[in-house]
């Protein structure tokens, strides 16, 4: 088992020039989106030319089964849900590959500027019926995602089929839901953690001839045992959200070990029976990141039936009406 994120958009389809109307996802000039999607997404995706603007590729994964290729691709008609896996991968520059586990770093193999290395990516789209809005899930692994090339695919799909219309996206969980994982759940942990080291620090601790990029920093504070955080702690935890939202770094003492406002932050609570982990960044805004843990394939990559699963499954524990409703049966 392996950490893996999700995250979360939400978005809808509206009149060219009029983002405040949106259209519902069943009835788009006579057209289901979901049919539509269905019957032509996976084609469109793989019949895509070269992006020779940003230099990346995007494909549905392939897998080859016995003579077989079966792309990873699954349709659940009666939820209205679609998943699958896509791989992507950027070309245009020449680059070495070496074998770490030999000394000598010689190159092993050359990447040509027309060679791409595509990693593969889990995605679910959501569309409730006689809903105007639908939700879109895809897996991050550590700082990579396909957010950006994905939602662009997306927008060309929807613009090609739909002249008069467009897409708008945005990031799904709102401030609320914030507010309720945080002050209404169980607080189990928070963690900060900033990615490099401040060059005075890295002096201070006898690190100045590394590069900074190589260390991180981590401060956890949680209840020891099964015990939460809670009373006048607890209190305090949330009246810094409330209130301040830097308040985690009034101590000065986070500074002179390396801390600042550039930390990431982490809070671990359980809410609705459900224990999440919520990241926060850019001065305490929500980001759509969800930790789940999935099973991985001997390639190190993400099961498929495991992530598709879980995603499921985080769907049902965020207990949103509008979420609930891709769910009835």
């Amino acid at each position: 088992m392996e950490k893996r994120n999700i995250e979360i958009h939400k978005f809808h389809i509206h009149p060219q020039g009029n983002k405040d109307v949106k259209v519902s996802l069943n009835n788009i000039d006579g057209i289901d989106f979901y049919s539509l999607l269905k019957k032509d997404y996976v084609n469109f995706v793989d019949t895509l030319p070269k992006d020779k603007f940003s230099k990346r590729i995007i494909k549905f994964h392939k897998e080859k089964s016995a003579d077989k290729i079966k792309t990873k691709y699954r349709l659940r008609d009666q939820l209205r849900i679609i998943s699958g896996k896509i791989v992507t991968g950027k070309y245009g520059k020449i680059e070495d590959v070496i074998d770490v586990d030999k000394k000598n770093g010689d190159p092993v193999f050359t990447i040509l500027g027309n060679h791409a290395v595509q990693k593969p990516f889990f995605f679910m789209i959501c569309l409730p019926k006689n809903k105007k809005d639908g939700f879109l899930l895809m897996e991050r692994d550590g700082p990579f995602g396909i957010k950006e090339v994905f939602v662009t695919v997306l927008r060309k799909f929807i613009n090609a089929n739909f002249k008069k219309h467009t897409v708008a996206f945005s990031q799904y969980v709102d401030d609320e839901i914030v507010k309720n994982i945080v002050t209404k759940g169980e607080l189990n942990s928070i963690q900060l953690t900033r990615n490099s080291l401040p060059g005075d620090i890295a002096e201070k601790y006898g690190l100045g001839r590394y590069e900074t990029d190589d260390f991180s920093i981590e401060l956890k504070i949680k209840a020891k045992g099964k015990q939460k955080i809670v009373g006048d702690a607890r209190k305090k935890i949330i009246q810094m959200f409330d209130e301040n939202p830097q308040g985690f770094f009034s101590f000065d003492g986070f500074d002179e070990v390396g801390f600042s406002k550039a930390c990431n932050i982490k809070v671990n609570s359980t809410y609705n029976n459900a224990t999440r982990t919520i990241d926060l960044q850019d001065t305490m805004k929500f980001r759509p990141y969800y930790d789940i843990r999935i099973e991985i394939d001997t390639d190190g990559h993400s099961n498929f039936d495991s992530i598709d699963q879980n995603a499921l499954e985080l769907l049902e524990e965020l207990n949103i009406e509008i979420i609930e409703s891709c769910l009835q049966k």
